[in-house]
């Protein structure tokens, strides 16, 4: 049930920001204020993280709008996909809630849910979607440029070099021994209101290939951050509390379903031989 997400940020070309007190900051100045984001990101009691993604490869367009509350711990998860060609919508939901998770099966068209600690999801401390980009970015701050304004830290990346795919990776949450990518473009950048040291926005632009596979892919993705302190709860559904079934159950109707689409495909092929 636990998923690994392709956390990839959307591309924007830099911004002209006025003011800047500094054209670079060393590696230590750019960790020490990513890791002072972090605490203060860590302390806060609820926030909003709204994520618009896309790709060259899939013109599916894909938003969400991820809610946690740390005490007592909620979260949610609601996906919308969009298709332009067929102008259709598709949303999706999971969110945790009394120690159970749920989730939307679009298959199925049913709720499953099942015990946090069977999802993996029942450490409210690693499930810090904010905090895990800041991380990421201390983790590799030797690849990281950052400028100041009056309201901002600036932190960008950009480039193909070998410390940028590592940085890219990280994101990726792979590593060089499991993928191999080339880079053709990438950019990065995270703005850090200076008063508060809370995530304001951030979003990176990826173009590269699939070495082994030869297979080209390219990332747009943004976020942004609200809500700091503000939600009281995510977002629940009482009706799927109510009627989700077990992941035993959702395991025997997608064998039943299997069965039934193998039976028709048999029957099918009967059919095209008599004729």
């Amino acid at each position: 049930m636990k998923k690994t997400s392709f956390v990839l940020f959307s591309g924007i070309a830099a911004m002209a920001l006025a003011g800047c007190q500094s054209a670079e900051e060393s590696s230590e100045n750019i960790e020490t204020v990513l890791q002072d984001s972090h605490d203060t990101m860590s302390e806060t009691t609820s926030y909003q993280m709204d994520t618009k993604a896309g790709s060259a490869q899939n013109d599916q367009g894909l938003e969400t709008t991820t809610k946690l509350v740390r005490e007592p711990f909620t979260y949610s998860s609601v996906q919308t996909m969009s298709n332009p060609e067929t102008d259709e919508t598709q949303e999706t939901m999971m969110f945790i809630q009394d120690g159970q998770y749920y989730e939307q099966d679009p298959m199925l068209e049913e709720w499953i849910t099942v015990p946090t600690e069977e999802a993996g999801m029942d450490d409210p401390a690693a499930i810090q979607p904010a905090e895990d980009q800041l991380e990421v970015l201390a983790n590799h701050a030797d690849s990281l440029s950052m400028e100041e304004t009056d309201e901002h830290y600036q932190i960008t990346a950009s480039g193909t070099s070998e410390e940028a795919t590592e940085l890219v990776l990280a994101f990726m949450n792979q590593n060089p021994e499991e993928l191999d990518i080339e880079l053709n473009e990438f950019s990065y950048e995270m703005l850090i209101e200076k008063d508060s040291m809370l995530q304001e926005s951030s979003q990176l632009s990826i173009d590269g290939e699939l070495v082994e596979q030869g297979q080209p892919f390219s990332e747009e993705v943004a976020y942004e951050f609200s809500q700091f302190n503000a939600l009281e709860e995510a977002d629940v559904d009482e009706s799927a509390m109510e009627e989700a079934i077990s992941l035993e159950e959702a395991q025997e109707q997608m064998a039943d379903m299997q069965a039934e689409m193998e039976q028709e495909m048999e029957q099918q092929q009967e059919m095209e031989q008599q004729d």
